[in-house]
C-alpha cells in the first residue's frame, strides 16, 4: 500500500478506510469530511474497545 497510496492521493482517489493502510487519522480526517463525527460515536458505542482491533485503534482512537 506504501506504493499505492501516493498514485490515489495524486488522482483524488481514497483507500477504503475498512481495509490495512499507512494512512494516518489526520489523513482519514482529510479525506473523509464526516470521518470525525465517525468517530466519536465509534467512542459512544464501544467505549471498551470489543470491536477494535491493533489497525481501528490507530486510525479511530
Amino acid at each position: 500500500m506504501p506504493k499505492v497510496e501516493p498514485i490515489l492521493k495524486d488522482v483524488g482517489g481514497r483507500p477504503h478506510w475498512g481495509k490495512l493502510n499507512t494512512l494516518t487519522r489526520a489523513d482519514f480526517s482529510a479525506l473523509y469530511p464526516r470521518f470525525d463525527e465517525f468517530c466519536a460515536l465509534r467512542e459512544q458505542l464501544d467505549p471498551q474497545w470489543h470491536f477494535g482491533s491493533d489497525y481501528t485503534r490507530r486510525v479511530f482512537g
